[in-house]
């Protein structure tokens, strides 16, 4: 059975629900893009998916610095007022 990791690994930059918000923008530099997979801490199932436009929101309700504030945290706040 192929892993997720496998297929996508070395073509799709992914992100885990421990990475900060400041490893998703890092990540979504430099690859040019505005969205990426979340996938569980061991890489075999993708979880969710984050995109800028969540990174903005969730630093705007959180105050916080990028660096503070993980990916798992963000993508379960998504939508929530």
């Amino acid at each position: 059975m192929i892993q997720i990791r496998d297929a996508i690994a070395d073509h799709v930059p992914t992100c885990c629900p421990e990475d900060t918000l400041a490893d998703v923008i890092a990540r979504m530099w430099e690859s040019d893009r505005h969205c990426l997979p979340v996938v569980d801490a061991r890489g075999e199932q993708v979880v969710g998916e984050i995109s800028d436009s969540d990174v903005r929101a969730a630093l705007k309700k959180t105050g916080l610095a990028s660096g503070l504030v993980q990916v798992g945290e963000a993508i379960m706040h998504e939508g929530a007022d």
